[in-house]
């Protein structure tokens, strides 16, 4: 029978509880799961896993989502929670991308198709 988590076939393994799920109180959540994985200390299969939550999981899963709990504790809860810090690198990057375009207050614009001699100074030709 292959793990929920990995997909591996594990025979002969010990069947654990996932720690994610049933060691947390709330259970890991999403947001928590994309801020850990963005770090640089990540572990490495937090860039192939996605964040599910399953009953039984084959020992080496368990080991690695037991120090993933253990960071969700010590970096994430410890502190407040996510709204209390300070966001990834790869947070700030999507937010800049999704707001490029958003017209506000005292922030220089360029017009885009402006011909006239007047408007090229303006346009930064």
């Amino acid at each position: 029978m292959p793990c929920p988590a990995c997909g591996e076939s594990a025979d002969g393994t010990e069947w654990k509880a996932d720690p994610l799920r049933w060691d947390l109180d709330p259970p890991c959540s999403e947001a928590e799961w994309r801020y850990l994985a963005d770090i640089p200390q990540a572990p490495e299969f937090m860039a192939r896993q996605e964040c599910a939550y399953m009953n039984n999981i084959c020992r080496g899963c368990y080991n690695a989502r037991l120090q993933v709990a253990s960071r969700v504790r010590s970096r994430i809860r410890q502190q407040g929670g996510l709204e209390n810090l300070k966001p990834s690198k790869r947070m700030q990057q999507e937010f800049e991308q999704a707001h490029a375009f958003d017209i506000a207050r005292g922030r220089a614009a360029r017009i885009a198709g402006l011909q006239s001699a007047g408007g090229a100074a303006l346009n930064g030709q």
